[in-house]
């Protein structure tokens, strides 16, 4: 659903630009940053909980926090 929005927006934002080939490059071009920067927070937030488990274990065993103590 959210991909048939996403495409009625850039066919907007195209024919908004008066369907030029400069218009219609820029806004593939920032359609094409959108989806690496949605992607990419999907990404992290799937993985959020591996990277929070790996950065406990690591301070866990890091050799600074046990010098210290």
């Amino acid at each position: 659903m959210f991909e048939l929005l996403f495409f009625a927006f850039i066919i907007v934002a195209i024919a908004m630009t008066g369907f030029t080939l400069v218009g219609t490059l820029l806004v593939l071009a920032a359609a094409l940053v959108l989806t690496i920067v949605f992607g990419a927070v999907g990404i992290l937030v799937q993985w959020a909980p591996w990277l929070i488990a790996a950065g406990v274990l690591y301070w866990l065993l890091s050799n600074k926090r046990t010098e210290n103590s």
